[in-house]
Parts: C-alpha cells; structure tokens; sequence
C-alpha cells in the first residue's frame, strides 16, 4: 500500500444515526517509507505537547505492505476495544488512515490552527465527523511575539479609546448611531491597523499585490484560511449591545462593499464633511471587534497574553470548528517549529 510522506492517524470508525463516531488507535509518521510511530506527550520542561517517536520503525518498507497488514501491525500496538460498544457491534467498525495536512512542527505563516494533543488522541469517540471537541483546543507556542505585543497593545489602545467613548455616550444598540470626531478616530485607526496587519499576513506568505497597492481584492484572499467568518464577539460589560459578527458577509464578488463598516470607514476617511454620519459607534465597535478577530485568527486566544491584554473585555461567543486533519503537528523532542507558506492557490475563495 502506497502512502505518502507525512503525519498519520490510524482511526477506527462506525456510522450511526449519520454520525460518523471516530476513535484515534494509532498516531504515525511515514518518513522515508518508514512507518514509525508516535506519541503526543505533554512535555512539563517545556510547558507544550511534543511528539515522541520510537527510534525502532514498525515497518521499515511500507510498500512492501498491503493496508490490511500495516493494520495488523497497528493493532499490535493498541489493543483497546476502537470504538464504543454503544455505537454499533464490533463487526460493524471501519479502518482508515487520516492524513494531516502538515507534518511534525509545520506550521502555516500567521494562520491559527489548533494543537494536535494526547488528550484529543485519547478520548474515545470524542471524535465524531472528523472534529474534535473544542474544549480540547489549545495553542501553539507564540512564535513571534514581537508582532504579537505590537497588535495586541494597539488593540488596547483602542479599547480605551472606546470606553473612553463609554463615558459620554451610554453603550446601548440606541446609540449605534452617534457619532463624532473621537469616534471618527477610533475607526480610522482601527482599520489602519487591520490594513497593515492583513498586508503583512499577505506578504508573510509571499501573496503579491494584484495592483500597486493591497486593497480588499487582496485581503479577501485570508477569509478562508482565517475562517475570519466563522468567528462572533461581544463586549463582556456591554454584551447588551449584541454579538458583532463583521466578516459575515465578505466575499471575493464585493470585496469592499460586502465589509459596510470596512466601506464606510474608505467613505468617511476621503470625505469627512459630506460623510461625517458614517462615523459612528457601531462601525467602531465593529472596526475594533473585526481587529480582535484577525489577531485571534492568527494567533489564538487561549494564551497568557490574550488573556492579560482583551480576554477580560472581548468574550469569543463563536469559533471555527477544525478538522483532524487541520490541526497542527507538535513538534519533534529538540526541534522547534518551522513556518511555511499557506497555498492559497489551493483555497477555495
């Protein structure tokens, strides 16, 4: 049986009631035609799940191997029952080998994925259509924390500026409608600073302008690779305001007008008098929420820094669900992560 180069996982499966219920057996890697298997472990020195490997390959020529002995060989080293005797009988259970996306240590340049762990290997059925729950979701190590500081301190200033805002003006869906000249500043910088960062994510991964400049017909480009629509926020001390969902209706045939906040914000900024309305709380608020969502779309927010800097303030009401064979590999004992480019050209947009 050919596989190719990569990280695997040896999944038994039942379909019942349509629900497709998954059990991970055996995590492995093929490297060089070797089948070697794997381990994800929480490692306490380095405070992060790491892969283990054993040195010994289970099979040293996987083309030498038909799939239902590459099973057999599997089965050898987890002989726990592979799915739950309340899904369905044993004999109705199904193997497959699920292939990641990336290997061990891949990651995709300023894209979120969650973390491949022991506990999601673990927990028995747990797995059900190909996603984990998401209570087992944690991060990756921050790999550039630079960066990191820098959008996360912006995004401070900025709610600030808004509770600022607060003061003056009572934060009830009444008011959605004020607006002013600090308001007006807060919208500016918030898409500013949501321009440069889309830009770098773009040029991170080597996405070339389509004209001189990096406009929305560029930036549409990271809606699928950042789920940025899948994600919904509020505001934990004014969740009266409702949960603000900004990249909802963004798509590749009205890049600009299908973001109205992102739109109104072009408006306002080239004609303040005769477009001063369009300066408003909510685009503000909605400017400012669109931000929180880019920044957790690269780096999430189950870290010590999101929770120091907005966890306090912003509440994540929805998230991606991701895929098995999305989440990331940990790393290898020794090595360290690698970041490579997202193929885009591969993405449906």
């Amino acid at each position: 049986m050919y596989l190719e180069e990569g990280f695997y996982l040896y999944i038994n499966y039942d379909i019942i009631n349509h629900i497709k219920f998954q059990t991970i057996r055996v995590p492995f890697e093929i490297s060089k035609g070797r089948l070697i298997e794997s381990s994800c472990i929480w490692d306490y020195e380095d405070d992060y799940t790491i892969v283990y490997q054993n040195s010994t390959p289970i099979i040293n020529d996987i083309r030498n191997y038909r799939e239902a002995e590459i099973i057999s060989e599997l089965n050898k080293l987890n002989t726990s029952y592979c799915v739950s005797s309340s899904t369905g009988t044993f004999d109705s259970v199904k193997d497959e080998f699920v292939k990641l996306d990336l290997n061990c240590g891949q990651v995709y340049k300023n894209i979120y994925r969650p973390l491949l762990t022991g506990k999601i290997i673990k927990h028995q059925n747990d797995l059900q259509d190909d996603f984990p729950e998401k209570i087992d979701y944690i991060d990756i190590p921050i790999l550039d924390h630079q960066d990191y500081y820098t959008q996360l301190n912006q995004l401070e200033l900025l709610l600030d500026e808004l509770y600022d805002v607060f003061k003056v003006i009572a934060p009830c869906r009444e008011n959605l409608s004020c607006f002013g000249n600090k308001i007006r500043n807060i919208l500016i910088l918030a898409c500013t600073e949501i321009d440069s960062i889309m830009k770098r994510i773009l040029e991170q991964n080597e996405i070339k302008a389509k004209k001189k400049f990096y406009t929305t017909n560029d930036y549409i480009k990271l809606s699928q690779p950042l789920r940025l629509n899948d994600y919904s926020l509020s505001l934990y001390r004014f969740e009266e305001l409702g949960v603000f969902n900004p990249f909802i209706d963004w798509n590749s045939q009205n890049p600009t007008l299908s973001l109205p906040w992102y739109n109104d914000y072009n408006t306002v900024k080239h004609d303040r008098n005769a477009c001063f309305h369009l300066a408003n709380l909510k685009n503000a608020i909605n400017s400012i929420i669109s931000l929180s969502i880019i920044i957790i779309s690269q780096y999430g927010y189950r870290n010590d820094l999101w929770k120091e800097k907005a966890g306090k303030v912003i509440k994540v009401n929805t998230e991606p669900k991701w895929s098995i064979r999305e989440l990331y590999v940990p790393r290898r004992k020794g090595e360290n992560f690698s970041s490579i480019n997202f193929p885009f050209n591969c993405s449906k947009q």
